[in-house]
């Protein structure tokens, strides 16, 4: 009788103990799984900003460059000179100075293969010269274009929209800064028709985590670049609606930042910087459910662990009753 009773306490212990046990190990299991999900939300947080700021110094940099051959194009000696001696059309290739000029263009233009254009315009209708020596049509005026119109009012250094070469159909910016006389006084613009397809190898030249893409859009919403050629020079993010629409009104009020946005019922981690020589926007994306399956991975093993464990539990104190 005693005996049996002492079993009875004993299984009774050793059942609370079991329950003690099983209770901690699924304690230890939620806290731990919480725990690893806020450091792999914290890493995905960090790589997602890296990727996308790393994409965007590549993109500034070239556009740098761009914007120091305009620098050094307005600096040029021979091209401040024509553009003062110039006084009306009739003289942009009877000019003395005009082979000398057209000379530097031409070698400008070599020192840059992504560039299809190099030339000068000369305001109050006078007209512009580029680097191929072409003429100037009857009736074109550089006081109505709107990037003369834009470095004017500037002051600077511009950027017009991108567009598509209306030769080559390739898509294009120009830039373009102002020429000034010994008196400050604007006399002429210099540009620069740049080719943009570098911009593209440069961005699927990233191997973005998770499956991820990205999106550059021009400062006036104007899709530069996306996965899906059809959007690009034809879709304006401005436009969309939804946390998407959100976050692209964001990417141009800002110079960076991190948000989440649905589409088509998924969910995309996204980040995104800001150009600092023109001001474009550099987003990259993830898609949750591709970001979902390493954690998901992560605890399906803690699982089978817990479980492990607990069927080991379970045996010793089979045992020992």
């Amino acid at each position: 009788m005693h005996k049996k009773w002492n079993d009875s306490l004993a299984n009774k212990v050793i059942m609370t103990v079991l329950t003690v046990v099983i209770i901690a190990f699924l304690v230890t299991g939620f806290v731990s799984f919480s725990y690893t999900r806020g450091i792999m939300k914290d890493d995905l947080d960090a790589r997602i900003e890296d990727q996308s700021y790393k994409i965007t110094q590549s993109l500034d940099a070239f556009f740098a460059v761009k914007v120091e051959d305009v620098v050094q194009m307005s600096q040029n000696q021979y091209l401040i000179d024509y553009a003062c001696s110039v006084q009306n059309p009739e003289q942009l290739n009877t000019n003395p100075e005009y082979a000398q000029v057209i000379n530097n263009l031409k070698n400008i233009k070599k020192t840059d293969s992504n560039m299809e254009l190099a030339y000068l315009c000369i305001g109050k209708g006078k007209g512009y010269i580029a680097n191929d020596d072409r003429r100037m049509l009857p009736g074109f005026d550089v006081n109505v274009r709107p990037y003369y119109k834009q470095v004017l009012e500037k002051k600077g250094i511009i950027f017009t929209e991108p567009y598509a070469d209306s030769n080559t159909k390739i898509m294009v910016i120009t830039i373009a800064g102002p020429v000034y006389d010994q008196s400050q006084n604007i006399v002429g613009v210099v540009a620069v028709d740049v080719r943009l397809t570098q911009l593209t190898e440069i961005i699927k030249g990233y191997n973005i985590d998770y499956q991820g893409s990205a999106i550059l859009a021009s400062n006036q919403g104007t899709v530069v670049y996306d996965k899906d050629k059809n959007k690009i020079l034809k879709d304006n993010i401005t436009k969309y609606e939804g946390s998407l629409g959100v976050i692209a009104k964001k990417m141009l009020s800002s110079k960076s930042g991190r948000a989440m946005y649905d589409k088509n019922g998924d969910s995309y981690y996204f980040a995104y910087n800001a150009l600092p020589s023109n001001g474009w926007s550099l987003g990259v994306s993830m898609p949750q459910k591709e970001v979902e399956k390493e954690l998901k991975g992560y605890q399906r093993l803690m699982i089978f662990l817990y479980i492990i464990a607990l069927l080991l539990v379970g045996a010793v104190v089979y045992i020992m009753i």
